[in-house]
């Protein structure tokens, strides 16, 4: 779980970083070459340190989960409308 958050708050520090990178281009903080070197750095780094294999072991957790409770739902409405017609 430690390392959930650790990769967690390492995510939301990057996503600070590109976003305060991407207005300092827009407004002509920085020049394209060197915002540019920036984002090649940037990926360098994010690609070395982040693992994602358990951010990704629990994308496929939830999605089944929601993908389970979709079938369920839909074979529960199925018999419901199913039983309906019988009796219109």
């Amino acid at each position: 779980m430690n390392s959930q958050i650790n990769s967690r708050t390492n995510i939301e520090r990057y996503s600070d970083t590109l976003m305060s990178m991407c207005l300092d281009f827009k407004m002509g903080g920085i020049d394209e070459e060197t915002f540019v070197a920036n984002l090649n750095g940037f990926n360098e780094a994010l690609n070395s340190n982040y693992d994602s294999t358990s951010d990704t072991l629990l994308h496929i957790k939830r999605v089944n989960q929601l993908l389970t409770g979709s079938a369920i739902e839909l074979i529960a409405r199925v018999n419901s409308f199913d039983s309906s017609c019988l009796f219109a």
